[in-house]
């Protein structure tokens, strides 16, 4: 099963609010902008690590908005497309018969959206380095409920200010009463495409 959850993919951060209610009005702004640079792009490839009670696994993601998704799992592989899912066994591609979209709904950009407008604690990091480049940091609380389940994060969110995209995240977040940990890096690029395999 893939273990894509969405405390790791829509979640963003938080300590306590340390800033007056105008700056956290601005900085929450910022955020924002940064999630409606990604809507406007609309296409992304994350790369990192998901850690929960079943272990930590490597999972990759080509996301092109808004509705096909290529995701590699530890062993599992998933393409979905507009009405159609495959899955990679035994190195060739088979058709599921049935729709598996929902599994990878916190890659949505209405995932993604009902966690920025759920923040709260914003805190601005600043101006740091990161992998030989200029990042400025974001920390906030939010919530988001997927199929049902409502989950909290706690998430670092870094951004470009070059592209005001994102280039980073950690999170830190519970659902279900269990715990789980991720952390991504960010690469934009148009060329980016997820088809249905041959």
């Amino acid at each position: 099963m893939i273990r894509l959850d969405a405390v790791a993919r829509c979640a963003t951060l938080s300590l306590a609010l340390a800033c007056a209610p105008a700056a956290f009005a601005d900085t929450r702004a910022e955020i924002f902008s940064t999630y409606d640079a990604m809507v406007k792009f609309g296409r992304f490839h994350t790369e990192g690590t998901a850690t929960s009670k079943q272990g930590t696994a490597t999972i990759s993601s080509t996301v092109v908005w808004p509705d096909r998704f290529h995701v590699r799992n530890g062993d599992s592989e998933f393409i979905i497309v507009p009405g159609k899912t495959f899955m990679k066994q035994g190195g060739q591609w088979q058709a599921l018969p049935m729709d598996m979209s929902a599994m990878v709904k916190s890659l949505s950009p209405e995932a993604m959206r009902q966690g920025y407008d759920n923040m709260t604690n914003i805190v601005d990091l600043g101006t740091s380095e990161m992998g030989g480049r200029s990042v400025h940091g974001y920390e906030y609380d939010t919530k988001a409920t997927m199929m049902g389940v409502t989950a909290t994060s706690h998430v670092k969110l870094f951004v470009d200010p070059a592209t005001n995209l994102p280039a980073h995240q950690d999170a830190e977040g519970e659902a279900m009463g269990q715990h789980s940990s991720s952390s991504f890096d960010y690469t934009f690029d148009k060329d980016l495409k997820v088809d249905a395999p041959q």
